[in-house]
């Protein structure tokens, strides 16, 4: 089963809530905050390790099909040594060995794919293919896949997740009804890591999933117009299901 929030990211959250006058409402938004992680850039590899947490370059790969579908590249999003990660399981991931994130696209990100394996000793460096053997048919003209750009690490922190459409027991007061909004529209980057921000009329496409990671836009990831997107995992009697993921994009 999954961990609630470390007592050192509670606290930080909490004190956001009384930043932004929410701290009437704080049992409520606790109920429905999980954590998760947050990932941010390093320092340049010039010769990146094998099984090292980064992003940038290809993929080590015990499998070179984990790589392909249809016998078309994915784009290599960025892969996570879960040794670097204090008690992975309580975010639901696997307790070691190495999490590859992939993608269809990197402009739509139709569909992602999470691999994990935990054979560290057979890893092999997965060789640079040519733009027009990936599955994305929007790469060039300026869109450069971030597994062409030059390797740097990825350091990893735990942070507050927060689902974009309020679930109970936010629903049973219009007036923390009106402040959730509020806070997803307009503080939700100061006060959650993670405030995804869906441009979907329902929740259907996230529930029964968790969030896992938020990707931001910068030099190595491009959404078009997008801050950043958000990478959810199906939950499966209390276990995370790697193999069916959903991703959306946040403003």
């Amino acid at each position: 089963m999954f961990a609630s929030l470390s007592d050192q990211t509670r606290v930080e959250f909490l004190e956001r809530l009384t930043k932004y006058g929410l701290a009437d409402h704080k049992e409520k938004l606790l109920a429905v905050a999980t954590p998760a992680l947050s990932l941010s850039y390093g320092d340049s590899l010039a010769d990146a390790p094998l099984g090292v947490s980064r992003t940038g370059g290809p993929p080590d790969l015990v499998d070179p099909a984990d790589w392909k579908q249809n016998g078309q590249f994915w784009i290599f999003y960025f892969q996570l040594n879960l040794a670097d990660i204090s008690n992975p399981e309580r975010f639901g991931l696997p307790g070691g060995g190495l999490l590859s994130v992939y993608s269809s696209s990197q402009i739509h990100a139709d569909e992602i794919r999470l691999v994990h394996r935990d054979d560290l000793e057979s890893l092999r460096k997965g060789e640079q293919p040519a733009l027009d053997l990936y599955c994305d048919a929007d790469l060039g003209d300026g869109n450069t896949p971030v597994c062409h750009q030059p390797p740097v690490t990825i350091t990893i922190q735990e942070a507050v997740a927060l689902p974009s459409w309020p679930p109970a027991p936010i629903y049973d007061s219009d007036e923390l009804d009106e402040a959730y909004f509020e806070l997803r529209q307009s503080h939700a980057g100061d006060i959650a890591d993670f405030a995804p921000n869906y441009e979907s009329d329902s929740p259907d496409e996230t529930e029964g999933c968790r969030c896992l990671f938020n990707l931001h836009t910068g030099r190595y990831f491009q959404f078009g117009d997008c801050g950043s997107q958000a990478i959810f995992a199906r939950v499966a009697d209390g276990q995370l299901d790697l193999r069916h993921t959903v991703s959306q994009y946040n403003e």
